[in-house]
């Protein structure tokens, strides 16, 4: 394995796990020419990077928009991972093949088991306890598994709830981390009001009255 290292990276980065496809070899090249360039001179080697292994990058939390970007452009698909503060290659390897990537099974959720995991992970970083660093890997990880969800069940329950969610995180990206929690706890409670309300109505039958939908409510709200 590879390791290239252009500058010094923290603990606040992002690991890129990337596919591409050998059917359009212009755009691969086109890929490959803007984000490494001919001769490292591409937009990769302008910020502080490694190369973890094959279509895998290591790259700093702050400059994620500027590569996903490329990614976009050319329509390669792509994976966000908490990066891991280990710098052995043979045990990133190792540690990298072990993960289950709990927010990529995310995906494959309905709406009322992706509230549920949402509401989990809104749960622990609104920990006062989790320092900065690891607080902002949080949102950036739950941010990107809301975007990949409405998108992919867009036609789903609550999808319409999840955009609004979206654009509610991306505001509290690069806030303090006390307006982060704050936001975050007040993202959490709507979204447990939501999921109330969907399960009132979808286990609601034909001959309920509102007054009983409202009383099921309030109390399981409660």
């Amino acid at each position: 394995m590879q390791i290239e290292d252009s500058g010094k990276l923290t603990k606040a980065n992002v690991i890129i796990a990337y596919e591409i496809s050998s059917k359009n070899t212009k755009e691969k090249t086109r890929f490959h020419n803007e984000l490494y360039g001919r001769n490292n001179d591409g937009l990769l080697f302008r910020i502080p990077h490694r190369k973890l292994a094959n279509c895998v990058i290591e790259i700093p939390q702050r400059n994620l928009q500027d590569i996903r970007s490329v990614f976009n452009k050319y329509g390669i698909k792509h994976q966000l991972r908490i990066a891991i503060p280990e710098r052995n290659p043979d045990k990133i390897v190792k540690i990298t093949e072990s993960i289950e990537d709990v927010y990529e099974k995310a995906l494959n959720y309905d709406s009322v088991a992706f509230s549920l995991f949402l509401l989990d992970k809104f749960e622990k970083a609104s920990d006062p306890a989790l320092d900065k660093e690891d607080l902002e890997d949080e949102l950036l990880a739950i941010t990107d598994t809301v975007e990949k969800w409405f998108k992919k069940h867009s036609d789903a329950p609550l999808s319409t709830g999840f955009a609004y969610i979206f654009k509610a995180l991306e505001v509290t990206n690069g806030k303090s981390p006390e307006i982060i929690r704050r936001d975050i706890s007040r993202i959490k409670e709507s979204l447990k009001n939501w999921v109330i309300g969907y399960q009132v109505l979808n286990e609601s039958k034909d001959s309920d009255s509102i007054d009983d939908l409202l009383k099921r409510y309030k109390t399981q709200k409660v």
